[in-house]
């Protein structure tokens, strides 16, 4: 019975019919359900109780409103209006909507501006749903452009696994962590930098391990060496510390990129941030 009236309530938002409010963000308007909206989330709720306490207008006001104003189809004016943000795009409430209503066919999102703007609709109103969906979104097809952007999405909205997630999907591939890395969107947030720049020594770390056979804190030992590395001139490097002994040929070739882009990184951060910003563990 109630897979019914879901199923009932979801033709009846298809098909827009027996709406009783309109959703508005903008110069947009989407007609919606009040006892839909307020059964989804307890903001909603309130929100839709607040507009039926609102003072009702009085008959000489309205009088005088007609006058100088143009009546409105009776469809459009006899409904009360729920104001959503403004910056909100058609996109993102569209989302609202579908979560609201338990429409299925998958989330999709045409930019990164409207997914923030999804993510801050479903803290706003308490949709886990539609966060969830926004947050799969962010972990697909990361790439040069948007990597640093959807790190900094993932310290807005406290979004700790994403962000782990994203990390790891950049320092799997030397190449594209090597160009994140020289993006000039990195130096305008020093702690994503050097979570990167950490998560790449401990990748370091692992492949040693691996190779050599080192015990766990010897591992601990080998990723504050890479740190110390990094955060020195590069005429103040050891050979020895540059190049692990226990690295094959290949493994030291391919670093060397890595360890020349890190030192570039921590130099120019040195000079942009005179105070150390600790390592986001």
């Amino acid at each position: 019975m109630a897979a019914q009236l879901a199923e009932g309530i979801r033709k009846t938002y298809q098909r827009c019919l027996f709406y009783d409010v309109y959703l508005v963000a903008g110069k947009n308007r989407f007609p919606a359900h009040q006892a839909v909206l307020a059964a989804s989330s307890p903001l909603l709720r309130e929100q839709v109780c607040a507009m039926h306490r609102a003072p009702q207008t009085t008959e000489g006001s309205v009088a005088a409103a007609e006058e100088q104003a143009p009546a409105k189809p009776v469809e459009e004016s006899s409904h009360p209006e729920l104001h959503l943000p403004s910056t909100c795009t058609q996109q993102a409430v569209g989302a609202l909507l579908d979560a609201v209503y338990g429409l299925g066919g998958g989330y999709s999102c045409s930019c990164e501006t409207t997914n923030v703007e999804v993510l801050r609709l479903a803290q706003l109103y308490g949709l886990p749903s539609l966060r969830t969906a926004a947050e799969a979104w962010l972990q697909q097809d990361v790439k040069v452009e948007n990597a640093i952007a959807r790190l900094a999405t993932c310290r807005e909205f406290g979004l700790d696994t994403t962000a782990e997630a994203i990390m790891a999907t950049i320092t799997a591939d030397s190449q594209l962590l090597v160009k994140v890395l020289q993006d000039p969107e990195a130096m305008k947030h020093p702690l994503i930098l050097q979570s990167l720049l950490l998560s790449m020594a401990n990748q370091g770390s692992a492949r040693e391990a691996a190779a050599g056979g080192k015990r766990p804190h010897e591992e601990v030992e080998l990723a504050a060496t890479q740190e110390e590395v990094v955060s020195k001139p590069a005429a103040e490097v050891p050979e020895e510390a540059s190049q692990p002994a226990a690295q094959t040929a290949a493994e030291v070739e391919e670093e060397q990129p890595l360890l020349k882009v890190a030192q570039d990184a921590k130099r120019r951060r040195t000079i942009a941030t005179p105070a150390r910003v600790g390592v986001r563990k």
